[in-house]
């Protein structure tokens, strides 16, 4: 039989291991420090005719805010790198065999009763956003993953001379404008339009983005210069949306000529997200 101070050892770890338990569970039921995982409330999902031309390149995309979560106007492919974009932050990281994954567009709206937390630098939507997404797509479009490590065509931005030296066109700036929303800061003005690139205390990849875009430099450009820290980047060139071969020429020259960069294309081994099954949606 144990002694005395032994039983009251043990009689005491009982009680204190039956408190921690009801602590836990008090927490949990009142939304305390230890939340249930988020799930959606009310999830609708109807197809919608494909959009062509330059409204297909503009239309579309997820967005968050509050407790809402939806995407207009967008293909399966593009919800599913919405989803896992912080894990492979390009779209054609997202690989599939299905052709319709990009030819059939879908509206989707997911409703949340618990509001999203905000999402981090380059990345459109916050960690239990995506989280929401991923267990949406699993279970009304069966979504199964795997992930590989492939060679991927990128265009490089380097330096256009062995010394490198800039042009005037690029340059450090004495302020930093991450995370300030377009317009509540003059100083801050950011100008990314058509054919003119302009930004101030913005940091590199906000400018890589911007050449990413389809009628631009015609493919996913990534860093192959190492230039951190907020920048000021003026760029200009002549885009005609009518051939965008030639409009692709003028952009190279002009980010030779007015920051002293160039583009490059190489393949580049680089993780991605293979769908081994997808189906259409189920019915709401």
């Amino acid at each position: 039989m144990a002694a005395p101070e032994t039983l009251t050892m043990i009689l005491r770890a009982f009680a204190y291991a039956v408190v921690v338990s009801l602590s836990l569970t008090t927490l949990t039921q009142a939304g305390g420090q230890a939340p249930a995982s988020q799930a959606p409330d009310v999830v609708s999902i109807r197809p919608v005719p494909p959009k062509e031309g330059l409204d297909a390149i503009l239309a579309g995309g997820v967005r968050a805010a509050g407790g809402r979560l939806w995407a207009t106007n967008s293909s399966v492919h593009t919800i599913v790198h919405a989803a896992y974009e912080s894990e492979f932050p390009y779209a054609d990281q997202i690989v599939s065999q299905e052709t319709w994954v990009k030819a059939e567009w879908f509206d989707v709206d997911i409703r949340s009763a618990v509001p999203f937390g905000a999402p981090t630098e380059g990345v459109r939507l916050s960690r239990d956003a995506a989280t929401l997404l991923q267990g949406v797509l699993q279970d009304r479009f069966r979504l199964r993953t795997r992930r590989e490590t492939r060679e991927l065509p990128r265009l490089v931005l380097t330096y256009a001379r062995a010394d490198r030296q800039l042009k005037s066109g690029i340059r450090q700036s004495d302020q930093n404008c991450t995370g300030v929303a377009r317009g509540a800061n003059p100083k801050c003005e950011t100008r990314p339009l058509p054919g003119k690139y302009s930004a101030r205390g913005r940091s590199l990849s906000e400018f890589l983005s911007y050449l990413s875009r389809p009628a631009y430099a015609g493919g996913t450009v990534i860093d192959g210069t190492g230039i951190t820290g907020a920048l000021d980047i003026d760029l200009e060139w002549e885009l005609d949306f009518k051939d965008l071969l030639m409009s692709q020429g003028h952009l190279m020259a002009a980010v030779q000529q007015q920051l002293g960069l160039k583009i490059e294309a190489k393949s580049i081994a680089m993780p991605v997200l293979v769908i081994e099954d997808v189906q259409r949606p189920s019915a709401n």
